[in-house]
């Protein structure tokens, strides 16, 4: 007898043995095949049990083990704590129980009570939060009662047609309308009681079925503000800017008494009124007993801004020298100019530094106008042809010693014919060849004169050389600084 020939093998199908099938053993013989693939299974499966097995066993060894997060499968710890915050942990049964025991004496989370089962709450003061009385009156002087809408009415419509009284809002103090609203998100309306109450009730949380609060167990009471619900505190004060308190009846009669006799609001006091929030206006008269408001530029405010008349002008550019464009060169009586302008004296300049000036001069030098006179641009004119803008010119020499006899008079001596002169600008020495006579003709080195009574001449420039003297001329003047107008 031996044993079946097991494989680690997973066979898909146990074999069933028909009625039909003979009875063969051995190991192939059919009454052994359904036993063979359930052994080989079973092997099999003993492999991958112990590969299991063993991953785990190294996996322990390990001690790679992931703690279970909110975000994150793994291990995790137990606790019966019921006070903790812990969120790594996991609760036992017990700190289930003892959670639900607790829960299970409460009142559910929705519930009402009378209001005679409210006991001690406070009465609301100038100091203290707590229930008030509604008044409708318009001269009480109470500060422990809030005003109605019907007394906030008839303030509001007398104050409503008067210069002087405004609605409150969060960037003015003004008068004020009650709202018992409480999903409200006004930012003008000031919280009722009601409004108040409905928020502590909110505020109050769980509590047992049956019981009674006095006030000073009542926690976690929000305060009233803009953005949320809550209890409010009484003000009489007619100028305060708190957003936080709610006006009593007092408040609303010291407002109601200053909007009455008041001027009522009229076209002129409007536009006047704009400007406590229009920027860059400017009032004006339109007539009639009237005024507007104009839109105010920059220019206009820059003008307004100026402290003198000057200093407007200069804004402006109608300052010193403004009615000459800049490049304009004038005389000036002293030896510095003034500041804007500079001396005519051939300096050079940058672009830069006078953009508009190197417009003028885009050689970017200035003209050197010491000790020179202008002479207007011939411009096609032909009278001094061939001149450019800016270009110099020089004087004309007049000849003095015009003719020279040598040795041919009658008496056998030369003799010198010319003019005399004073105060020159300059002399310049004169050569045959290097100026012209009268008639446009140049002078030539000797050269036979006409008789003159019989007289012959000649002119002899080389022998006499010393007389031949060349002089620039000018009228009369007066010295002036030349300056031009830089910027």
């Amino acid at each position: 007898m031996g044993n079946l020939n097991e494989t680690e093998k997973w066979e898909e199908n146990i074999y069933q043995l028909e009625t039909s099938d003979p009875v063969l053993g051995g190991a192939d013989g059919i009454s052994n095949r359904a036993p063979r693939q359930l052994a080989n299974r079973t092997k099999w499966l003993k492999k991958k049990t112990e590969e299991a097995a063993q991953s785990l066993a190294e996996h322990v060894r390990s001690r790679n083990h992931p703690d279970a997060t909110l975000t994150a499968k793994g291990f995790t710890q137990l606790s019966s704590a019921i006070n903790s915050t812990s969120e790594t942990l996991a609760a036992t049964p017990k700190a289930v129980k003892a959670a639900y025991d607790l829960a299970a004496g409460k009142a559910p989370a929705s519930h009402t009570h009378p209001w005679s089962q409210i006991t001690g709450v406070p009465a609301a003061s100038l100091t203290a939060k707590g229930t008030v009385q509604l008044s409708s009156a318009t001269d009480s002087q109470s500060e422990t009662e809030a005003a109605t809408p019907k007394a906030v009415k008839i303030a509001y419509d007398l104050a409503r047609g008067k210069y002087t009284a405004q609605d409150a809002t969060t960037t003015r103090k003004g008068i004020v309308q009650l709202s018992s609203a409480i999903n409200s998100t006004s930012e003008t309306l000031a919280a009722t009681p009601k409004a108040v109450k409905a928020a502590y009730d909110l505020a109050a949380g769980k509590a047992p079925a049956s019981h009674t609060h006095p006030w000073s167990q009542i926690t976690g009471v929000p305060a009233a503000s803009l953005t949320a619900k809550g209890t409010v505190q009484l003000s009489s004060a007619i100028n305060s800017t708190s957003e936080i308190l709610a006006a009593t009846p007092k408040a609303v009669k010291a407002a109601y008494d200053l909007a009455n006799g008041k001027q009522p609001a009229d076209a002129t006091l409007t536009a006047l009124a704009g400007l406590a929030t229009a920027a860059d206006r400017l009032p004006y008269f339109t007539g009639a007993d009237r005024a507007a408001l104009a839109t105010l530029t920059a220019i206009g405010r820059a003008i307004i801004a100026k402290g003198s008349i000057k200093d407007v002008l200069n804004y402006l550019g109608l300052g010193e020298g403004s009615a000459l464009p800049v490049g304009v060169p004038v005389p000036w009586p002293t030896a510095t100019p003034p500041a804007g302008w500079l001396k005519c004296d051939g300096r050079a300049f940058t672009k830069e530094q006078y953009p508009v000036l190197a417009r003028a001069y885009p050689t970017l030098r200035l003209p050197d106008l010491r000790g020179e006179f202008i002479r207007g641009w011939d411009d096609g004119r032909k009278v001094d042809t061939g001149r450019k803008l800016l270009s110099a010119q020089g004087a004309t020499l007049l000849r003095t010693a015009m003719l020279d006899y040598y040795n041919q008079d009658t008496t056998g001596t030369s003799g010198i014919v010319g003019m005399g002169f004073n105060n020159e600008d300059s002399i310049t020495d004169l050569r045959e060849g290097s100026f012209k006579m009268p008639d446009g003709t140049t002078f030539s080195d000797p050269v036979v004169a006409m008789s003159d009574n019989g007289m012959q001449a000649t002119i002899l420039t080389s022998i006499r050389s010393g007389y031949a003297k060349g002089i620039t001329v000018r009228p009369r003047s007066i010295a002036l600084n030349y300056i031009v107008r830089a910027v």
